[in-house]
């Protein structure tokens, strides 16, 4: 929705995917449908020809509204088993595949998510649900799945202004790290490091804001249930940038197993800026 200045200011709908920047809407459908006066809806419209352009003449929403009031008092009816358990099932999990320790650590992949500037890094085998969780849970969050990775596409463009993508999601993910390609890797990797310690997007000085994006890196590793790894080998199939403060400085790795020897089948990383 937009308000069309004119000598009677009116409000006007958009429909971007037909093209379409001042289709006449009736008061009585905001009143029905107010989320359309907040953030936009998907839904499907009938539309109608008039002289003077197009009106909706109806609209059935294809997506829920959430009604927070009544989302706290139904949370209160679950106690706190009950809700892991419903948290782990939206994710795709059976939480009786679990224990306790390793449904904690699944959940920590939400972290981003609720915490401003919280930065995770995530070293597991393949089909562990790494990327699933992200690709899947919010159109907030951005995936990259390996390819080339600019400066700008990250931080901001320099020569048109445009601010990259830490600085326009919530969360950004960089999935396959082992796979990624950067353009010129010195400036992304030194870049990586401001904005991690403090929170801060610059790029050569022409620019600078702050943001409370999290940035998670996940990263491929062998099955270690049967190779018997030591955990300082999980580091060696990293690039050689997640060795280097201050991503291999974060906090202590969290593994599924509920200790961090050898056998753990995946460990988590985690910090936040100083």
């Amino acid at each position: 929705m937009r308000l069309k200045k004119g000598k009677d200011a009116e409000r006007v709908a958009q429909l971007s995917l037909l093209g379409i920047g001042d289709a006449y809407i009736a008061d009585a459908l905001l009143e029905d449908h107010p989320d359309l006066l907040r953030h936009g809806m998907w839904g499907v419209v009938e539309l109608g020809a008039l002289k003077d352009g197009v009106a909706v003449l109806s609209f059935k929403p294809m997506q829920a509204s959430v009604n927070l009031q009544l989302y706290k008092a139904a949370r209160r009816q679950f106690n706190l088993h009950e809700w892991r358990a419903l948290l782990l099932t939206s994710l795709g999990f059976d939480p009786s595949a679990f224990t306790e320790w390793q449904q904690t650590l699944l959940l920590c992949r939400l972290l981003p998510l609720v915490q401003k500037n919280m930065h995770l890094m995530e070293l597991a085998p393949k089909g562990t649900g790494k990327s699933f969780t992200f690709e899947n849970i919010s159109p907030k969050v951005r995936l990259i799945s390996g390819g080339n990775i600019s400066p700008a596409v990250l931080f901001v463009n320099n020569a048109s202004g445009q601010w990259g993508l830490l600085a326009r999601f919530k969360v950004v993910v960089l999935d396959e790290v082992q796979t990624a390609r950067f353009e010129k890797p010195e400036e992304i990797v030194g870049g990586l490091k401001g904005y991690l310690a403090n929170g801060k997007l610059t790029r050569g000085g022409l620019h600078e804001t702050a943001s409370d994006c999290g940035f998670v890196i996940l990263a491929n590793i062998s099955s270690m249930t049967s190779s018997g790894r030591c955990a300082n080998c999980w580091w060696r199939s990293c690039p050689l940038f997640c060795r280097r403060p201050p991503f291999s400085t974060a906090s202590a790795p969290c593994c599924l197993d509920g200790s961090c020897p050898s056998s753990a089948p995946s460990c988590l990383l985690a910090w936040t800026p100083r």
